[in-house]
C-alpha cells in the first residue's frame, strides 16, 4: 500500500491513533493512516422520537481542533461525508436518514470541544467563548456563576432558552434554538435579543473550504458572510463561538391548569383577562401545553421578580417537573406501543395527562388520587363533557400512571417544598425542563411572523382549525394526535442590540427579521404525537396547508429541527413543498433563500457536510 508524502507527514507528526477494538478490525486502511488523534468506532444513530434509527454508522471522537482539518482531508480523499453530532435531540434528518447509504458517512462526535471562557464581563453585558460540543445546561450554569453583571444578581444569562438542557451548543445553533420571550409592559430588560439563541453569536469558527482545503476560519458579525453560519442546518462543522450574554435575572414561573382553552384562545385580546395577548403584555414569557381532548391547558407564565415572592418555591437547578421529565425510556416506548396499537385510547390519555399535571404540580399525582379524580362512568366524551375516563381506559394506561407515581413525594412530604406550580430562581433554572427522560414524541413546528396586534386573532383561528380537524378525524374513529399542542412566542432576530455596525440577522434562522418592520412577533406552533401514529401524516399535512393558505409564505417559516413538508407518508416527504414553498418563506429576509444557499455551497463545494436531506435544502 502506498500513500503520499503529506500522509507520511501526518504519521510522523501524529501522537498516535486511539481505537476501539471494533474499529481496528473493521475500518478501511486509509483511515488508519490519516494521522488523526481520534477514536473510531461504530454507533447506532437514533433521533429523539426514534423514527430515524441507523445502525452501524462509523463515528469518530475528535480530541483536538487539528483533528477537524485532518478528518476533513481524509473524508474528501476517500469520498466520505462528515456530519457532526452531539445529543441527537433532533427530529428532522439533517444529520442522517434511514434511506441514504451509510457506508460513506462519518459521524463526528464534537463533545470534547466543551471549553468555556468568559471573555468580557460588564455590568450591562458579557461575552463568552464556548466550544461547539458544550451542553446547553453547562453553558447556562457557567455564565450564571461568573462575576459581573447586575451587582444584586451576579452572573449572566440569555433572554430566553430552549426547554431542553441536553442540547449541544452546535446543535442548538444549527437549527436556531429558541425559547419564549417578547417585550412587556413595564419591562426594564434588554428587549433587543428576544429571538433565537443564534442571534447572540458574535463570531463563529467553522470548518470551510478556502480554495485549496477545508480549514478552520473565524467569521465575525460585521463580515459580509458573518450571518451564514449562525443557523447553518448542519451544512458546516462548527468548532467554537463567542456569544453576547445579558445580566442575570430571576424568574418566577407560575403554572395554571384552571383556565379554559376558550379564554386563552379568545377571539380578541379584550374578550378575556386570560387571553394569550394579555398574558404577553403582562409578563412577556408564557407557554401553553394543551393536551388533546382536555379543556384546560397547562399554562406557564414567567415573570421577572428580583426577590423571591411569598409562596413561591426557590429552585436550585433545572428540571422542576419530575412528573413530566422523569419518564423512563422503556415506559415511553410502552405508552407509544399502546397508543399506536389502540389509538382510540388517545382521548383518555390526553385527559389523563391533563389531570395528572394538575395533581402533580402539587405533588399529589399518586394512583389513588388519579383514580378518584379522573375515572368516571361515561363511555364517551366530548370537549363539552367532564374530564373523565373509564376504568378500563385507566387500567390500559397504568404504565404511565405508575411512572408518574414514582416521581411523587409521599403524603408526609407534601408541602410547599414539593410543589412545582409556583417556582422562582435564576432564569435558566426555571426555563429548562426537558431532558432524556421526557416522553419521546415527534412534532411539527412552524414560526409564524405576525404583527403583535394580530397574535390573539391568529391563535384563536389556529385553535379552532385544530379542533375542527381533530373532530373530523374522531368522527372517523381516527386519533392521530396523541400529544399536546404547544405555543410559545418570541421576538424576531434584531441586530441593534449587538452594537455591531453592518451586522445582519442569522441568514437561515426561522426568526430572522423581515423587511416588513410591522412583523415584529413570532408565534411558534407545535403539535406533538408519537411516531407511527396512524393518520398523523395526513393530519399534519392539513394543518400545514391551512397555515400557508391563511398567510403569505414569507410569514410562515419552518422550525428546522421538527416536522414539516408533509404528505400522508409523513414529514419531509413533500418534495414540491421543499422545492417551491420553502425557498419563498425567506423572500423578505435580509438574504434570499437562493443567495444563502449559493453562499453556503461556496464554503462546501464538495458537499463534505451534506447529508441527502442537506442536499435538498442546500443544493
Amino acid at each position: 500500500m502506498s500513500f503520499n508524502n503529506e500522509r507520511r507527514r501526518f504519521l510522523k507528526n501524529s501522537q498516535g491513533l486511539l481505537f476501539t477494538s471494533v474499529a481496528i478490525s473493521s475500518l478501511p486502511m486509509p483511515f488508519l493512516l490519516s494521522g488523526c488523534q481520534s477514536e473510531f468506532y461504530y454507533i447506532t444513530y437514533e433521533n429523539w422520537s426514534q423514527d430515524i434509527k441507523v445502525k452501524s454508522v462509523m463515528a469518530a471522537s475528535a480530541k483536538a481542533k487539528e483533528d477537524l482539518e485532518r478528518v476533513a482531508e481524509w473524508a474528501l480523499e476517500n469520498g466520505y461525508a462528515v456530519k457532526a453530532f452531539g445529543s441527537m435531540h433532533n427530529w428532522s434528518p439533517l444529520i442522517i436518514s434511514e434511506t441514504e447509504p451509510k457506508d460513506k458517512i462519518l459521524l463526528l462526535d464534537v463533545s470534547a470541544f466543551n471549553h468555556l471562557e468568559m471573555v468580557e464581563s460588564h455590568q450591562d453585558y458579557g461575552v463568552v467563548r464556548a466550544g461547539s460540543g458544550v451542553q446547553a445546561e453547562n453553558l447556562y450554569a457557567f455564565i450564571e456563576a461568573q462575576a459581573g453583571g447586575n451587582p444584586d444578581i451576579p452572573g449572566y444569562a440569555f433572554s430566553n432558552t430552549p426547554a431542553p438542557g441536553n442540547l449541544s451548543l452546535a446543535g442548538m445553533l444549527s437549527i436556531g434554538g429558541h425559547g419564549t420571550k417578547v417585550s412587556y409592559n413595564g419591562s426594564d430588560e434588554n428587549e433587543t435579543l428576544n429571538g433565537s439563541i443564534s442571534n447572540n453569536v458574535l463570531s463563529v469558527t467553522a470548518l470551510v473550504w478556502n480554495g485549496s482545503k477545508y480549514a478552520l476560519r473565524t467569521f465575525t458579525r460585521d463580515e459580509e458572510d458573518g450571518d451564514l453560519f449562525l443557523t447553518a442546518l448542519g451544512a458546516t462543522l462548527i468548532f467554537e463561538v463567542t456569544m453576547l450574554v445579558l445580566p442575570n435575572y430571576n424568574l418566577r414561573c407560575q403554572s395554571f391548569t384552571d383556565i379554559h382553552y376558550a379564554e386563552l384562545f379568545a377571539a380578541t385580546q379584550e374578550e378575556s383577562t386570560f387571553s394569550i395577548a394579555n398574558i404577553l403584555d403582562t409578563a412577556g414569557r408564557m407557554e401553553v401545553i394543551w393536551f388533546p381532548y382536555s379543556q384546560k391547558p397547562w399554562l406557564k407564565v414567567w415573570s421577572n421578580e428580583a426577590a423571591q415572592p411569598a409562596g413561591s418555591r426557590a429552585v436550585s437547578g433545572p428540571y422542576n417537573y419530575p412528573f413530566s421529565d422523569n419518564i423512563p425510556l422503556f415506559v415511553s416506548d410502552i405508552i407509544k406501543g399502546i397508543l399506536v396499537a389502540k389509538p382510540f385510547l388517545v382521548p383518555a390519555f390526553g385527559i389523563l395527562q391533563s389531570v395528572t399535571t394538575t395533581l402533580a404540580l402539587k405533588g399529589g399525582a399518586n394512583r389513588e388520587n388519579l383514580q378518584n379524580q379522573v375515572v368516571g362512568s361515561a363511555t364517551s366524551r366530548s370537549l363539552n363533557s367532564g374530564e373523565t375516563i373509564t376504568q378500563e381506559e385507566f387500567d390500559e394506561l397504568l404504565p404511565y400512571i405508575e411512572a408518574v407515581e414514582e416521581t411523587q413525594p409521599d403524603a408526609t412530604a407534601r408541602s410547599l417544598f414539593a410543589q412545582s406550580y409556583d417556582i422562582w430562581g435564576p432564569a435558566w433554572k426555571t426555563l429548562v425542563y426537558v431532558r432524556n427522560t421526557t416522553l419521546r414524541v415527534t412534532a411539527n413546528g412552524y414560526a409564524v411572523h405576525l404583527n403583535r396586534n394580530d397574535v390573539q386573532g391568529f391563535l384563536h383561528d389556529f385553535a379552532n382549525v385544530y379542533l375542527r380537524i381533530q373532530a373530523e378525524y374522531a368522527a372517523r374513529k381516527q386519533f392521530p394526535m396523541a400529544g399536546p399542542m404547544e405555543i410559545r412566542v418570541t421576538g424576531t432576530d434584531r441586530t441593534e442590540g449587538l452594537n455591531i455596525p453592518g451586522a445582519k440577522p442569522p441568514a437561515f434562522s426561522a426568526t430572522t427579521s423581515t423587511n416588513d418592520a410591522a412583523l415584529d412577533t413570532v408565534v411558534w406552533v407545535d403539535l406533538l404525537t408519537f411516531a407511527d401514529m396512524p393518520g398523523a401524516g395526513a393530519f399534519y399535512q392539513e394543518v400545514e396547508e391551512w397555515l400557508y393558505q391563511q398567510l403569505p409564505a414569507e410569514q410562515v417559516r419552518v422550525e428546522w429541527s421538527k416536522g414539516w413538508g408533509y404528505n400522508a407518508q409523513g414529514a419531509w416527504q413533500n418534495d414540491a413543498f421543499i422545492s417551491n414553498v420553502l425557498p419563498t418563506t425567506f423572500n423578505t429576509a435580509t438574504r434570499s433563500y437562493d443567495e444563502t444557499v449559493s453562499k453556503l455551497r461556496s464554503y462546501d463545494p464538495h458537499y463534505l457536510f451534506a447529508s441527502s436531506f442537506i442536499r435538498k435544502l442546500v443544493p
